[in-house]
């Protein structure tokens, strides 16, 4: 080869980094998939051989194998020899019974309803709506509402999302030892309201969410063991939000909505709290610093495949909107993939 011919090839960096980007994909749907199946609950406790797990599943050996050892290759799952399999950290985390389980979160991440979302974002970025709508010709709202079984598995999943973060916050945000009473305005299930109950049993909560969400909220606090300290309050936080309580949060809400989106809900979240002499409001979202962007800006173009408008604001965005709410923002608190951001009103 001569000097010419060797300085026209490029520097194998470039091409590693795409080869971990692609490969990064492959190993993202080999877990979900994985997931989707119930390995992580045939393998069970002990080492257990694939043709045992594939009877159990009813599945085809040799392709489980080869699936199981390319996880085990990426610390999913650990293999042994003579085709057994063991658990790792990371594995157990994808049994149903773990109880900060990702599994159903992993499933819907191999969704057809994920999956129509990031099929959609070449559309999104042409034209800024959301690329779920492009594929599905409706919002992602619109199509939980009519779809009870992909709802549910939305519902599994972001029960899976908030556990952890969840269980983190209560324990970081010090002042819970302070109040009495908690509204977590659109909070689902209930996962945030139930942690911070079990954390300061003096605290009574309340969860406000749409109406069709009571019967499996109820199901869920009561099977947590807090149904007699938090309660489900059904409506709608665009329209209007009960009053009284000591401390207002709004977890992952306001990234699903664009900027007047959010405007409505803070003032309605504003008009709620009225003149209560120390009343605050927590805003529990990914907030996008330089410590954070790497994986912030992901999370941020993910929500251009479901939400036009929704996004990942910077602390300074925050101040902006919530302070044309009535707000001021007083101090933000990062934990790991979380930031607590503390408002007070003005």
């Amino acid at each position: 080869m001569n000097n010419d011919a060797a300085a026209r090839i490029p520097s194998s960096a470039g091409r590693q980094r795409f080869n971990e980007i692609t490969n990064a994909m492959y190993l993202f749907h080999a877990t979900c998939t994985a997931a989707s199946l119930g390995l992580s609950d045939a393998i069970g406790d002990a080492p257990t051989r694939v043709d045992d797990i594939a009877a159990r599943l009813g599945l085809h050996g040799p392709s489980l194998y080869r699936m199981l050892r390319a996880l085990a290759a990426n610390g999913i799952f650990e293999e042994l020899g003579d085709s057994r399999f063991q658990h790792t950290e990371l594995s157990r985390r994808l049994r149903s019974d773990h109880p900060f389980s990702l599994r159903a979160l992993a499933e819907f991440f191999r969704s057809p309803v994920q999956q129509d979302a990031w099929g959609g974002l070449v559309d999104a970025i042409r034209d800024g709506k959301a690329g779920f709508t492009h594929r599905r010709g409706k919002t992602i709202y619109e199509h939980l509402r009519a779809d009870a079984a992909d709802s549910a598995l939305f519902n599994r999943a972001m029960l899976d999302h908030s556990l952890e973060g969840s269980a983190m916050a209560a324990q970081a945000y010090t002042r819970f030892g302070e109040v009495s009473s908690v509204l977590d305005v659109g909070g689902g299930l209930g996962t945030l309201a139930s942690a911070i109950v079990k954390a300061h049993p003096h605290v009574r909560a309340t969860v406000l969410d749409l109406p069709h969400l009571e019967p499996s909220a109820t199901r869920y606090l009561q099977e947590a063991g807090v149904g007699d300290r938090v309660s489900f309050h059904p409506g709608d936080f665009f329209e209007a939000v009960p009053g009284g309580h000591d401390l207002y949060i709004l977890k992952h809400c306001l990234w699903n909505w664009g900027d007047d989106e959010c405007s409505r809900i803070l003032r309605v979240v504003r008009r709620a709290i009225g003149d209560a002499n120390g009343a605050r409001l927590l805003i529990m979202e990914q907030i996008l610093q330089p410590s954070n962007l790497a994986r912030a800006a992901l999370a941020d173009v993910l929500m251009l495949t479901i939400s036009a408008g929704g996004r990942c604001r910077s602390d300074g965005e925050y101040r902006e909107l919530t302070r044309e709410a009535g707000f001021h923002l007083d101090s933000v608190l990062q934990l790991e993939d979380l930031a607590i951001a503390e408002l007070l009103p003005v």
